[in-house]
C-alpha cells in the first residue's frame, strides 16, 4: 500500500497500473508544488552540506562516512561547489543557515574547506560539525 495524495492505494483501490500512473502523477504534482512553494518563498533558506571525511570511524556512528582519504578531499569539495552551482536557483537570495555535517569536516584538508566555506552563499549561520 502507498500513500498518494493523501489517499491510500493499494489492493482495494485502483488497477496496479492506473496506480502507478496515478503515483508518477502525484509526485509531478507535488514536485510542481514544492518548486511553487520555493518561488513564492524566494528558495531554500536553510541547507545542509555533508563532508563524509573523518580521522576514525566511531562506532556509534550511522553516517556515510569515510576514514581518511585526504586525496579526495579536495575533488569532493570541488564536486560539492559544482553540485552548489547547479542548486543556486532553488536557494533564496540570503540563506538563514548552513549546517556542515558528516563525518568531521573539521577534518578536511584546510584549504579545501576554506575554499568550502568561501563559497557559500550569503548566510546568516554557519554551523561546522567538528570532533577533537
Amino acid at each position: 500500500m502507498s500513500i498518494v495524495a493523501g489517499r491510500a492505494t493499494g489492493s482495494t483501490g485502483p488497477s496496479e497500473s492506473t496506480a502507478a500512473t496515478s503515483n508518477d502523477s502525484s509526485r509531478e504534482e507535488a514536485a510542481d508544488r514544492s518548486a511553487s512553494n520555493r518561488a513564492r518563498s524566494g528558495g531554500v533558506r536553510h541547507l545542509y552540506i555533508h563532508v563524509p571525511f573523518c580521522a576514525a570511524r566511531c562506532g556509534y556512528c550511522d553516517f556515510v562516512t569515510v576514514v581518511g582519504r585526504r586525496d579526495h578531499h579536495r575533488a569532493y569539495v570541488e564536486a560539492l561547489l559544482a553540485e552548489l552551482a547547479l542548486e543556486r536557483g532553488n536557494l533564496a537570495s540570503k540563506l538563514e543557515s548552513v549546517f556542515l555535517g558528516g563525518g568531521t569536516p573539521t577534518f578536511t584538508n584546510h584549504d579545501a574547506l576554506v575554499r568550502l566555506l568561501e563559497a557559500l552563499p550569503e548566510v546568516e549561520e554557519v554551523t561546522v560539525e567538528a570532533n577533537p
